[in-house]
């Protein structure tokens, strides 16, 4: 998939600090967080089988409900989620 920077919508930041192995190592990652739209179709998509197990298009609200339900499916990332629902929603 080719994009231009042009396509890319950011919608904000989000700073992720953690403490790892048993303090020996610290992360502090910065996440920028981009919406594109496009057109495409899911079976022209190349997942990658190790990380991806499944592709499909739903509504953004229904998506919103899963992850206000805390399903066990959806990684948790409520900063970022939130920043993407504020946009959709005064989209």
């Amino acid at each position: 998939m080719q994009l231009k920077k042009e396509q890319l919508q950011h919608l904000g930041s989000v700073v992720q600090q953690s403490v790892l192995n048993k303090g020996t190592y610290i992360n502090n990652g910065h996440n920028d967080i981009y919406l594109v739209e496009m057109n495409i179709k899911i079976k022209e998509l190349t997942l990658q089988k190790e990380e991806v197990e499944e592709v499909k298009y739903i509504p953004w609200r229904e998506f919103k409900a899963w992850v206000d339900k805390d399903r066990k499916d959806v990684v948790p990332h409520p900063k970022e989620y939130s920043l993407l629902f504020n946009y959709l929603q005064d989209y």
